[in-house]
């Protein structure tokens, strides 16, 4: 009996995840801004678990945090008021996430 749910990765159609998180890719390298966590990621906060794991801890390590910290401090103020951060995001954002 042949096994018709195995393929190959170049037999393999992206997930709209991957296609999404490719974009986001794109834009970081292009040097373009990257929407915020907490408009990407609705309705969660700066502790929440899942920056932890799976694929909003890759968004959030591999696309947001690389964006965030290559602006200086006057630009992620700016960032901050024009995304309308609440405070806690603020707090997260400017001191832990920020943090080498």
């Amino acid at each position: 009996m042949k096994n018709n749910r195995f393929k190959f990765p170049w037999q393999s159609k992206l997930s709209q995840w991957e296609l999404w998180f490719t974009s986001q890719l794109d834009a970081l390298n292009n040097n373009e801004e990257i929407a915020p966590p907490w408009v990407i990621y609705p309705d969660t906060d700066p502790w929440w678990g899942g920056w932890r794991q799976g694929y909003s801890e890759a968004w959030l390590f591999q696309i947001w945090l690389p964006f965030w910290k290559r602006l200086d401090r006057q630009s992620q103020e700016i960032y901050a008021e024009k995304w309308d951060a609440s405070l806690d995001w603020c707090k997260y954002i400017f001191e832990y996430w920020n943090k080498s």
